[in-house]
């Protein structure tokens, strides 16, 4: 179960912590190791908060606080992954295009430098390129058990510790597998990081196969 793509929006929530800057506004995409953005960087993505541009579609202030039980016990994280899936998925709108060009225009104009290649910048960037699909997996469904694919993706790994060099499978070759393969086929076309995740294409031709 590898690629950014397969979980690639619970996978940077998960990634979160309980870091708040000195007004209070929380500091996301943030794993609290990593060196902090300049402060003219972080206003905006404090100001996402602060001003509610985002019309609640990153609900940080309901996350954050699952986020830090995930990162104090990883291996129980299954139900809270789900919380946050479900945090993500029902309760909250998707975000529109138009709050997702503003922020990304924001991210460049105003995290330049050594901001511009921050882990934290970086991660924003590639969610928000890739915004649609990366929501869309996260939030698929196993329809055999009504759980969310990617948080039995995300246990999986925890409990195997994978070779990140593993080939696909035919055993892989799941529902949730399948409906992930559908998404890959629909978007993978406008999206040219989906397009070139090496893994996809290597599980949708053993499935294929079958």
């Amino acid at each position: 179960m590898k690629g950014f793509h397969f979980h690639g929006l619970l996978a940077y929530i998960v990634y979160l912590t309980s870091l708040r800057s000195a007004a209070g506004s929380p500091i996301y995409g943030y794993d609290g190791e990593s060196k902090l953005p300049s402060q003219q960087c972080l206003e905006v993505f404090q100001q996402v908060q602060a001003q509610n541009q985002d019309n609640g579609c990153v609900p940080i202030d309901k996350i954050l606080p699952v986020a830090a039980q995930i990162k104090l016990d990883p291996a129980n994280a299954g139900p809270k992954m789900t919380q946050i899936a479900d945090i993500i998925c029902q309760q909250s709108p998707a975000c529109t295009p138009q709050f997702l060009n503003n922020f990304k225009s924001n991210i460049t104009a105003r995290c330049v430098g050594d901001d511009a290649t921050n882990p934290m910048v970086t991660g924003s960037v590639r969610l928000i390129d890739n915004y649609t699909p990366s929501r869309e997996m996260g939030c698929l469904k196993d329809p055999t058990n009504g759980a969310y694919c990617a948080v039995e993706a995300a246990e999986w790994v925890i409990k195997n510790h994978p070779d990140p060099n593993m080939q696909p499978t035919k055993e892989m070759c799941t529902p949730c597998t399948k409906g992930w393969i559908e998404q890959y086929d629909k978007y993978s076309p406008q999206y040219p990081d989906l397009k070139d995740d090496p893994y996809l294409p290597k599980l949708k031709a053993v499935c294929q196969s079958q």
